[in-house]
């Protein structure tokens, strides 16, 4: 069997026995000519709105289950949850992968219809003595909701 030596900048070096096919496949070739990568790009969700112009009802609506429930745990809470108290009812572990979501997930569909995060929840973190505590409230398009 062929020995591979692969190298990277900063000292990373990775040695592997491999047969002549997982040696195609690693570099991407079929014998003939090179194959060109094809990464698959996800369609972009439909904008039923004009540019500029939020469109809450479409974000809302393109959201996948984990961002619906976010935001009616907002509604839900109009004087605000407590991050270690929603965490658990989105299915998270513990209170920062709240961020993954807002920030990551939300925050991308959201610029897509022309939704500003800040009309949709705001958060603070307190440290009432001395113990950090993060809240999250809902923000103008969730209240009266």
């Amino acid at each position: 069997m062929p020995n591979v030596v692969l190298k990277r900048e900063g000292g990373l070096t990775i040695e592997a026995d491999l047969t002549f096919e997982q040696i195609k496949e690693l570099v991407g070739v079929n014998g003939h000519a090179a194959a060109i990568p094809i990464r698959a790009v996800p369609e972009p969700h439909p904008q039923k709105s004009l540019p500029g112009i939020p469109d809450f009802e479409g974000f809302y609506s393109a959201l996948p289950p984990r961002g619906k429930k976010f935001i009616d745990y907002m509604r839900e809470h109009p004087k605000g949850i407590e991050a270690s108290v929603l965490a658990p009812l989105l299915g998270f572990v513990n209170a920062n992968q709240i961020g993954g979501l807002t920030g990551g997930g939300l925050a991308k569909m959201a610029a897509r219809y022309s939704v500003s995060m800040g009309d949709v929840y705001a958060t603070d973190v307190k440290f009432p003595g001395g113990k950090r505590k993060r809240m999250f409230y809902p923000g103008k398009f969730l209240k009266g909701k």
